[in-house]
């Protein structure tokens, strides 16, 4: 299974969260308030290496062969850190990860501002895979395009897309308004971007409009007949921020070619 653009927290099961609450001298019980508010508890070097470790591990050890995990690093800067301290924190913790299950990992960073965008950019491919974008922020994408670093176009709110797509973004999210806009979604149509959505009716409504839909969450996919599946897993893999090779790997594996690292 494939994940794209998942939160951290959906990988944060119940285990982690209390020794999250451990790690930050509260009571292990007190781990169910702060579901939703796990950033309150990621807020030094250990503890978010050790969520963004769980994290993944929740991912790939639930069935998915790949997980991009989205975060803002400025959630995790109320002890001091730097937005630099926080990713390198959170790659530390993905690493340990793919090192235990060799399976394939990345990170997305929701980018406030021009020096997110910058951060991201300097640890491509270390572990950074892009970053998420607002439909205003034309100055970060001019800035993805000159330096080719993946971008997410999140359409939250919108009632059209149309001026933000001439950026080419790598793949839509939070698309449902935009797309009550005719011309946007010929535009779409045309151009064949991965349009991220969460539920497998939205999935099937899409492809039905011709669109190109893509399942964030791999796990999912379970709820699909498996002539769909298989459908639905390559339009995973050509929308996930991996190079060809790597993609093709995967493929390989998802399609029963090569077995799962798990098996071997």
């Amino acid at each position: 299974m494939i994940d794209l653009d998942i939160p951290y927290s959906r990988g944060l099961d119940e285990d982690a969260r209390s020794r999250l609450c451990k790690s930050n001298h509260l009571d292990g019980a007190l781990a169910s308030s702060y579901k939703g508010k796990e950033a309150e508890l990621m807020q030094s070097l250990e503890t978010i290496s050790y969520g963004f470790n769980s994290a993944f591990f929740f991912r790939h050890n639930h069935g998915s062969d790949y997980s991009e995990i989205a975060f803002n690093p400025r959630h995790h800067l109320a002890n001091g850190l730097t937005e630099k301290d926080v990713i390198e924190a959170a790659i530390t913790g993905l690493e340990t990860e793919k090192a235990e299950t060799k399976k394939p990992g990345q990170l997305l960073l929701e980018a406030d501002d021009l020096a997110i965008c910058e951060l991201a950019l300097s640890y491509l491919p270390k572990g950074v895979a892009g970053v998420i974008l607002k439909a205003e922020q034309t100055k970060e994408m001019e800035y993805c395009l000159e330096h080719s670093l993946p971008f997410i176009l999140d359409l939250e709110g919108e009632k059209e897309g149309k001026a933000a797509l001439r950026y080419s973004p790598t793949r839509i999210k939070s698309a449902e308004l935009a797309l009550t806009d005719s011309l946007t979604k010929s535009v779409l149509k045309a151009l064949q971007t991965p349009i991220e959505v969460d539920e497998v009716p939205t999935f099937l409504s899409y492809m039905k409009d011709g669109l190109n839909p893509v399942l964030t969450d791999g796990l999912k996919t379970h709820e699909l007949y498996p002539d769909i599946k298989k459908e639905c897993l390559h339009h995973q893999l050509y929308a996930a921020l991996l190079d060809g090779d790597q993609k093709e790997f995967l493929k390989e594996i998802v399609d029963g070619i090569n077995p799962r690292p798990e098996e071997i």
